[in-house]
């Protein structure tokens, strides 16, 4: 996993992170701090029509948000007990170690944290908290 967000970076890797693409990866690849470029670009795309159902329909928006919200809290939660990562570790995915575990184990932490954090369903319950 660490050798990867090491790579080297061509166009590909680092337009990824300017474009929604970037977190529809399976592991970071070129610059991993910067993963949540991508993240925040689709949230960013979002937030007008969520604003605009809140404004023009507002308990249809407030609904909405409610169901997304919830969504994304049991999506999360799913991922934490499949992966097995729940209670691990709230900070970013680059500066987590764990040390004495084996290869397999490790990978399978890394892959469970990215898919929790990297995916714009997982985190948009607190943007969109934000956005109310």
């Amino acid at each position: 996993f660490h050798s990867s967000m090491i790579s080297a970076c061509g166009t590909k890797g680092i337009t990824s992170h300017l474009t929604l693409t970037g977190n529809w990866q399976s592991t970071p690849t070129c610059l991993g701090y910067l993963w949540y470029l991508g993240l925040d670009m689709q949230l960013y795309i979002m937030a007008p029509f969520l604003l605009h159902t809140l404004y023009k329909q507002p308990v249809m928006g407030k609904l909405l948000c409610v169901l997304l919200i919830t969504m994304s809290m049991f999506i999360r939660a799913g991922y934490c007990s499949a992966y097995g990562v729940c209670h691990k570790s709230d900070v970013d995915i680059p500066f987590i170690s764990y040390p004495g575990q084996d290869p397999s184990t490790l990978g399978s932490i890394y892959g469970g944290l990215w898919e929790m954090y990297s995916r714009p369903y997982t985190k948009c319950g607190p943007f969109i908290l934000g956005l109310l």
